[in-house]
């Protein structure tokens, strides 16, 4: 059974994989065809990457994979993730924005966070399962 979550001192490529996994398990789980890695072209210029997308890039995603990461750990890796999403939007206003969390108390964890951290723009908080 392959693992979806990753310890705070997981290597580079062990995260990958998680993500990868994670968003693998999330298509499935939500019927999606297929999400992948996708650069998405802000307005002015710059762009941002982001872990999945939808080939119409209808549905953006961003994976925080530590679930055992001290509270303030989560909580600057949630923001970062919502910074990415939150830049998204203005690019792509009518995307459908998720936040994947490795489980469900993750999930409650970030459901504290999120509306203060997304100013009350609409993110879902998903895990793999959907």
């Amino acid at each position: 059974m392959t693992t979806l979550s990753a310890p705070i001192e997981a290597d580079a490529a062990q995260l990958r994989r998680v993500r990868r996994d994670m968003l693998s398990a999330y298509a499935g789980a939500i019927d999606c065809a297929d999400l992948h890695p996708a650069t998405i072209r802000l307005p002015g210029g710059d762009a941002i990457q982001v872990d999945g997308a939808s080939a119409d890039e209808s549905l953006i995603v961003e994976v925080v994979t530590h679930e055992d990461a001290t509270a303030e750990g989560l909580r600057a890796r949630l923001a970062q993730a919502l910074l990415g999403l939150s830049l998204v939007r203005r690019a792509r206003p009518g995307a459908t924005l998720v936040l994947l969390v490795a489980n469900d108390d993750v999930r409650r964890a970030a459901t504290r966070w999120v509306p203060a951290l997304t100013g009350g723009h609409p993110v879902r908080l998903a895990t793999p399962q959907g």
